[in-house]
Order: C-alpha cells, then structure tokens, then sequence
C-alpha cells in the first residue's frame, strides 16, 4: 500500500521501435521550425508508434496539443494531424488510422 495518493495523471513514456520514435520526434521538431514560436521552444514526449502510424504529445509555453504521424511509402514520417488538446482514437480513424492502431496510439480514449 502507498503511504500517499498522488494525481490521477499517467504520465506515458516513448513507446515502439527506439529508431521509429527518434524519426518522429525528428520530423516534429523540424515541422516546429518550419513555423517558430517566438522565444519559446516546442517540447516532445510520449510519442507512441505502432506499425506505420504514431502520435506525440507536445507543449509551447502554455499551449499544448498532439501531432499524429503516418509512415509513407518511402519510409518518412508525415504529419497528418496536429492541433491543441488531446486527440480521440476515432479522430484519428477519420483519417485513415486503422481502429485497432488508433486504440492503441490513444489507449483509454472514446472512440
């Protein structure tokens, strides 16, 4: 038994294939410098790849929202999705993510 309770917050770690998750995290940070933020930088994590699909959460400054990813043909990491807040399982079907993925990417999330 704890000897305390702490936020019912879970904080998930990088998951999937470590050179699949450095990719995406890569594509990312250059997607962020394509459009700078004035003084703050763009913070990555928990970035989660399962086959050739994969979804991040990222934070500037106060802002803070996911970025969804697909694998292409040719092997780069393309951003399909990216916007504030948290990405639903069935936002992520509505383009194209196949439902068991997209269940696994977003694991709890209706849809």
């Amino acid at each position: 038994m704890l000897p305390f309770v702490t936020a019912a917050i879970i904080v998930a770690a990088d998951s999937g294939p470590a050179a699949d998750v450095a990719a995406v995290r890569a594509a990312e940070v250059a997607a962020w410098a394509a459009h700078p933020t004035v003084g703050t930088p763009v913070k990555i994590r928990n970035v989660r790849v399962v086959g050739d699909w994969a979804v991040l959460e990222w934070t500037n400054g106060e802002s803070g929202g996911m970025s969804a990813y697909h694998r292409t043909v040719a092997g780069t990491w393309k951003r399909f999705m990216h916007g504030g807040g948290a990405f639903a399982a069935e936002d992520l079907e509505k383009q194209g993510c196949p439902a068991v993925v997209a269940r696994q990417l977003v694991p709890g999330s209706p849809g």
